[in-house]
This record gives C-alpha cells, sequence and structure tokens, in this order.
C-alpha cells in the first residue's frame, strides 16, 4: 500500500491548461537551443574537413605504393627484355618451326615441302628434322630472312614464322612501359 502513494496516477489528464508545457518555457531556451545547433554545425563542418583530409591522404598513399610498385618492377621488365627473350628465343623458335611442320605434314603429305631459313639457322634445324625423321622436307638458306625467321612453302601454300618480329614486339610494349613509367616517376 506504501508502495501506491508514492506513485502518479497517469489516468487522469491534467486540467491546468496555464501549467507549462516543457522545456520550451524555460528562460534561455531559445538562446540554448540556438547554441547548440551552431555548436552541432561547426563539429559536422569540423568532421567533413576531417574526413576530406583522410580521403586526399589516402588517394595520395594509394599513388605513391603505386609508384614505388612500378619503378620496383623496372629492373625487371629491363632485364626480361635484355637477357631473358633474346636467350629464350633460340628455342621458341626450334618449337614453333616443329609445331608448324608437324601440321603441315598432318595436312598433306604428298606436297614437296621446301623450308627457307636464314644461314645461321640451317645445321641445326637440320639436324632437329633429322632427329624426327623429316629429311625430305629440302632445306634452303636466304640471307636477307631474319635469323629466327622461316618460311615454310607447300605447293602454293607459304607459311611464316618470325619470332623476332614478336620478340621486337614485346621488347617495344615492355620498352614503352617503361618509358611511361619513368616518365610518370619524372613528372609526378
Amino acid at each position: 500500500m506504501a508502495l501506491l502513494l508514492a506513485l502518479q496516477d497517469f489516468a487522469e489528464p491534467d486540467l491546468c491548461d496555464n501549467a507549462p508545457s516543457g522545456v520550451e518555457t524555460l528562460p534561455g531556451y531559445d538562446a540554448g537551443f540556438e547554441a547548440g545547433m551552431a555548436a552541432a554545425k561547426a563539429d559536422q563542418a569540423s568532421v567533413d574537413r576531417a574526413l576530406i583530409q583522410s580521403l586526399e591522404d589516402l588517394s595520395f598513399g594509394f599513388a605513391e605504393a603505386r609508384h614505388v610498385i612500378l619503378q620496383g618492377l623496372v629492373p625487371f621488365f629491363e632485364t626480361l627484355v635484355g637477357l631473358i627473350l633474346p636467350k629464350s628465343v633460340d628455342a621458341v623458335f626450334r618449337a614453333q618451326l616443329i609445331e608448324q611442320l608437324q601440321s603441315a605434314a598432318a595436312q598433306d603429305m604428298q606436297q614437296p615441302c621446301q623450308l627457307v631459313l636464314h644461314p645461321g639457322q640451317v645445321s641445326a634445324v637440320t639436324q632437329i628434322l633429322t632427329d624426327l625423321n623429316m629429311q625430305e622436307l629440302a632445306v634452303t638458306s636466304r640471307a636477307d630472312q631474319p635469323a629466327h625467321a622461316a618460311l615454310i612453302q607447300r605447293g602454293k601454300v607459304e607459311t611464316a614464322i618470325d619470332v623476332d618480329a614478336v620478340l621486337t614486339g614485346i621488347q617495344d610494349t615492355l620498352a614503352g612501359f617503361i618509358d611511361t613509367t619513368q616518365e610518370h616517376a619524372d613528372h609526378g
């Protein structure tokens, strides 16, 4: 019973219309509300500036990281273009030549086949042809033929293999990438 006396009864509405309705009627409410809103706007502007600065820092960090990675790749590409690709050309050329010759033989063995090579490749390719039992191919050389190029003539059909042109294209592409990376590094 003691508990009931301590609680207010909310069942009856307050019939007094002249009673203050809330905090809006307290002295200084409007001034305090305006000051609070101004402080909130100032805080929001500060948060916005901090967010913009963080995004700019992140963007700069990404550009720096990208620049460092690309600069780190330059020696790799220079080694690839200058050492690895030229040393692998012989093996690639001979593998491509064998593949094309086997394809030509599978299509039509009745037509005579002639192989035109650079003079420096004749002995190595002749040895490969001997190992593959393809001695019936007529191997000729032309000095104007690129070192890693071949022309397979079978009747009226000709197939050209030019690994040097492919290598030059790869080297040009990578050199362009290296130049672009260096230019970007120089100009930011």
